[in-house]
């Protein structure tokens, strides 16, 4: 572990928390001892979590239907206020919760907080509204980070009106860490907790977490 956590200690993790790791009682106390682990020995963490299938489960009770296009929830108003209330209050607070059980010092936050994402409408298909990321606070995250906390962030984000947008978790935390590493001058790394997700795509440095089985979690 030593050579581990010098390598790392000082470096910025951002971490996409999300699929069978948020329904499993083991890997979500896995979870969040590891990354209090990582945040005591030096390392800055900066988490971004999924949670669609408590979306789904919540707009169903509520009789709002859920429509996927391409692998992205249709988010029209109503279901936007459903995304909003589960993934910034429920969701978000639940993991930080289970994080300072363990003394993590975690915050929770979505992108609305401190304008911290910025988006612009997603265009390519009519998903409503569903955002792009075009900017992220990342003097607001030093701040945290600079100050022992961790930030959790729910997938919000907002655009020029204020008007929030449903942002794929995945897609969230990949854009914060290329942001975060563009205007700090450090190569932030992005941590998937499942073998899914864009670094399967995209020539970057990626760590997994290959205990977290893959699960259908779409934001």
């Amino acid at each position: 572990a030593l050579p581990y956590i010098r390598r790392y200690e000082g470096k910025t993790f951002v971490v996409k928390y999300g699929g069978a790791a948020m329904v499993r009682e083991e890997l979500e106390e896995t979870f969040a001892q590891d990354i209090t682990l990582l945040a005591k020995v030096g390392i800055k963490i900066v988490i971004v979590h999924g949670g669609g299938n408590e979306v789904t489960d919540i707009a169903g009770r509520l009789g709002i239907p859920t429509t996927f296009v391409g692998g992205q929830r249709k988010t029209d108003a109503p279901m936007m206020e459903v995304v909003q209330m589960v993934l910034a209050g429920k969701t978000n607070k639940d993991i930080v919760a289970r994080i300072n059980r363990h003394h993590g010092n975690a915050v929770g936050l979505c992108g609305i907080d401190a304008d911290l994402l910025r988006v612009r409408t997603y265009t390519k298909e009519d998903l409503g509204f569903v955002g792009e990321i075009t900017a992220v606070n990342t003097a607001f995250l030093q701040l945290l980070m600079a100050n022992g906390v961790v930030p959790v962030i729910a997938p919000v984000g907002v655009d020029d009106a204020g008007q929030p947008h449903n942002i794929n978790a995945d897609v969230a935390a990949y854009g914060q860490t290329i942001m975060y590493g563009e205007n700090n001058g450090e190569q932030s790394r992005f941590v998937l907790e499942t073998l899914r997700g864009l670094c399967a795509e995209r020539n970057f440095d990626c760590m997994t977490y290959p205990t977290y089985p893959p699960s259908d979690d779409r934001a």
